[in-house]
């Protein structure tokens, strides 16, 4: 694990999401190091953000895990 960690604000508004094939990834985000299929970027207004890999079905996995995971932690966090 790493130790560089890029803190991203919760603004939803201003977010960007997007799910690219690699030759579209590698294009559209000008880098190399994408390996699977498709990628999933999450980035703030300001460009900084996150590039995920891998095929569709594992992207979606992910996306599945950390939703139920945020909603393990935070549903009841409000209360």
């Amino acid at each position: 694990m790493s130790d560089r960690y890029n803190y991203l604000h919760t603004d939803a508004k201003s977010a960007l999401y997007q799910g690219l094939s690699t030759v579209e990834a590698r294009t559209e985000w000008g880098t190399t190091e994408i390996a699977g299929t498709h990628a999933l970027g999450l980035f703030n207004a300001g460009g900084d953000g996150l590039i995920i890999d891998g095929r569709p079905e594992d992207l979606l996995h992910f996306v599945d895990l950390l939703y139920a995971h945020a909603h393990a932690v935070f549903d009841s966090a409000g209360r």
